[in-house]
């Protein structure tokens, strides 16, 4: 227990450092950002078609797992200027599921981007334009809710997007708190399954 509450503080002071490391560099725009947990497919010619609507998968401190689907926007120049949300469902450490509902965004805490592109010339993009795309990192507030509407409580929505020529550290995929459980240990996507994939442009 006490090393579970060590690491959901060290995952919230980690959102609050990169809120002090962004402000300087993205919040002074004033950018609207839309986000994405993204389908990636293949078409009829070989290109990559993205476009809204697959899943993206992060795991607990015991292998418990969360899933999210959804879309949204936000405003690096304004923390109460947020839309969207989409659908959850969480799993315990054998796999049996606990529990599922919607989630809708209620804030804003940091925005960081990094190099990145994905060349038009191969990407079918449903979203949005190519020249829009960014890689980045969002870390967003969120409160969740049951099937009935009932709250299950609220939390820590972290979105990265890593595109080609984004530095090699960045992750692909998500991260979320919801309640006392950290769901840290992000699950990256894997060759033949359309899930874990996530994309940012710019709102003109």
């Amino acid at each position: 227990m006490r090393t579970r509450r060590l690491f959901t503080v060290m995952f919230i002071l980690i959102a609050l450092i990169m809120l002090q490391i962004s402000i300087t560099t993205t919040v002074a725009q004033g950018e609207k950002i839309r986000w994405d947990i993204i389908s990636v497919t293949a078409d009829a010619d070989g290109k990559v078609v993205v476009d809204v609507g697959a899943p993206a998968y992060a795991r607990g401190y015991d292998s418990s797992i969360i899933m999210l689907k959804g879309s949204g926007t936000f405003d690096t120049g304004d923390a109460s200027a947020v839309e969207g949300g989409g659908e959850w469902m969480t799993w315990d450490y054998d796999e049996n599921m606990t529990g599922e509902g919607t989630f809708a965004v209620t804030g804003f805490v940091s925005y960081a981007e990094d190099a990145g592109v994905l060349p038009a010339e191969f990407v079918v993009d449903k979203i949005g334009a190519n020249e829009d795309i960014r890689a980045g990192l969002v870390v967003l507030t969120v409160d969740y809710f049951k099937k009935d509407g009932t709250s299950a409580g609220s939390g820590i929505f972290v979105l990265s997007c890593r595109l080609i020529n984004s530095p090699a550290s960045m992750i692909e995929g998500i991260a979320a708190t919801m309640g006392v459980v950290s769901y840290t240990n992000t699950v990256s996507p894997a060759p033949g399954l359309d899930a874990g994939h996530t994309l940012f442009h710019v709102v003109k």
